[in-house]
């Protein structure tokens, strides 16, 4: 990297606590003492150490001027990490564990971020877990925006401790760590942050988390849990009840209504509690979407009904269809509709044989006898589809092309992860004389 531009970054402090020296402290160091950074002040704090670990961080410190020792006769990381803030020659404090990794760029990043942005009091970012055997498990990528991070540190702590660069002034502002906590000192302190302050994230794996566990699960015990659920619940108690906006109450009742999907209706409210901040009704309201949200196996039957529509429609535009309708106004269908991009031959309107059906989104609904002969109507139900076809016998003797789109329910998936039957196969038939669309496993 330019010199002159490594020049022009702030001088960072850095908080690296050791309690009793493992065998990765050597490593960890070459990580901080490497960093792409003109100043650094390395701060290794011996918290309550063995003389065998006190040995090995004097001999550090000897290799390397830049490091500074600082000593706490007894073992305490929250009062170890509030020394090494008071003692901080500088504002930008980045953390690091002794037990750890990190990119030679992550100081470098993490305080470009905050020179560019005068209001974040910390940036952590996304970060590879570890096994003991040091093989990567999975990355997990903190919200970048600082207005969705604040709330979603409501619901668990997301940021590795470690991958921090905090503000000191920010800090110690709100009282730096809470040395009565035994466990959870991170998150009541990243909760006590936000009310106050921006923290962010970076969108670069910067970080390497060792978890002591052979398949890299970060088991919280049960001190550590209790710990953080009350830090959880002291701040929705802090929360105001609600915002002065009718987007909860808009959302809710989508969800009864369903005339919007869970996800969808997550979605907006994530966007809404980002923009306009975290009440407990906005809280409450995301978390019971996300839980109504399709599972897995529903979400994999989902792509599976769009993947039929898509090779169905494509088989209609291949013979010259020039628009189609959707019968009827149902739950598969406004879900279709979520995705108008599946349809290779445009969507003409939706038809059902209710008169006061709701309109869904941009589509009114119209009656099935406003369809012209020669005009073609696919039938989007599952539960209902064969009802549906006997019902259009009028449509049909009058011209109306009506074509069948057959798909697998729900239902029958979970009776199949029952053992209880079979499912169908998914495949889309399109009314004789016309061959069969492909069959999709």
């Amino acid at each position: 990297m330019d010199h002159g531009v490594l020049e022009s970054l702030p001088p960072i402090s850095v908080a690296f606590p050791v309690y009793r020296a493992p065998a990765t402290l050597e490593s960890a160091f070459a990580c901080v003492s490497s960093q792409n950074a003109a100043h650094l002040d390395i701060m290794m704090v011996l918290n309550g150490s063995d003389p065998g670990t006190r040995d090995r961080v004097h001999a550090l410190a000897r290799r390397d001027a830049r490091v500074r020792i600082l000593d706490l006769p007894r073992a305490n990381l929250a009062a170890a990490l509030n020394l090494a803030l008071r003692e901080a020659r500088h504002d930008l404090v980045a953390r690091m564990d002794a037990d750890d990794l990190c990119g030679s760029s992550r100081f470098d990043l993490q305080a470009r971020a905050m020179l560019a942005d005068a209001s974040l009091a910390g940036v952590g970012c996304a970060y590879r877990v570890l096994t003991n055997d040091d093989r990567p498990r999975f990355v997990v990528r903190p919200p970048t925006d600082p207005g969705e991070l604040r709330w979603r540190l409501l619901l668990g702590n997301m940021l590795a401790h470690g991958s921090m660069m905090l503000r000191r002034d920010a800090v110690l502002g709100v009282g730096g760590y809470d040395e009565s906590l035994p466990r959870a000192q991170d998150y009541d302190l990243w909760l006590r942050l936000v009310r106050r302050h921006r923290v962010g994230a970076r969108a670069e794996v910067l970080y390497d988390y060792r978890v002591p566990s052979a398949d890299g699960a970060d088991r919280s015990t049960p001190e550590q849990a209790s710990t953080a659920a009350r830090c959880m619940l002291r701040e929705w108690r802090l929360l105001a009840d609600r915002d002065g906006t009718d987007r909860v109450e808009r959302s809710i009742a989508e969800m009864l209504t369903r005339s919007s999907a869970p996800e969808v209706v997550r979605g907006q409210l994530a966007e809404h509690l980002t923009t306009h901040g975290p009440t407990r009704e906005s809280l409450f309201a995301w978390t019971w979407a996300n839980a109504a949200s399709p599972s897995a196996p529903t979400l994999a039957l989902q792509a599976a009904r769009r993947a039929l529509v898509r090779e169905a429609t494509r088989v209609l535009a291949d013979r010259g269809v020039a628009r189609v309708w959707l019968y009827p106004a149902g739950s598969f269908t406004r879900a279709l509709l979520e995705h108008p991009e599946d349809f290779a031959t445009p969507i003409a309107g939706v038809l059902d044989d209710r008169a006061d059906a709701s309109p869904i989104g941009a589509w009114r609904v119209h009656a099935p006898s406003e369809v012209s002969a020669g005009e073609h109507i696919l039938i989007t139900s599952d539960w209902h589809e064969d009802a549906l076809w006997e019902a259009s016998h009028e449509l049909r003797a009058r011209g109306v092309r009506v074509h069948r789109l057959h798909a697998m329910s729900v239902s029958d998936a979970h009776a199949s992860s029952n053992g209880a039957s079979a499912p169908r196969a998914l495949h889309a038939s399109i009314e004789d004389p016309h061959p069969a669309c492909p069959q999709i496993a």
